[in-house]
């Protein structure tokens, strides 16, 4: 029992995302190169929910988290995919050949530049 008049507070959960706002988030994803159906539902599985969020994102830590969540081994082929994302998602002009999802098979991407703070 608690004291008089002391407050519990409850853990967070996210709520759940509505079944349409779920589909309209899927169809935002597949906006970036690459990225259908299947990959827009794994990238909402990781927890993105914008083409914002993959801004910031490493394309090899989401490809092993994807694994891991998985269970099981899962094609390169999807890492080059989120290499692909993570780029046109951070990048105003895209190189229109680096769009294309197969050019990220040996190209990992480069992380992102810490911009120096002028005083």
């Amino acid at each position: 029992m608690l004291p008089k008049g002391q407050i519990v507070m409850r853990a967070q959960r996210p709520l759940p995302h509505s079944a349409g706002r779920k589909e309209r988030t899927l169809k935002d994803l597949q906006v970036l190169a690459g990225v259908g159906p299947s990959i827009a539902h794994d990238l909402y599985e990781l927890g993105y929910r914008s083409v914002a969020d993959l801004s910031n994102e490493d394309p090899e830590r989401m490809y092993a988290k994807h694994t891991e969540q998985k269970g099981t081994y899962v094609d390169r082929c999807v890492l080059y995919v989120f290499r692909c994302a993570v780029y046109a998602s951070r990048t105003r002009k895209p190189d229109p050949q680096l769009l294309l999802w197969w050019k990220w098979k040996d190209r990992p991407l480069s992380p992102l530049r810490k911009r120096k703070i002028r005083r």
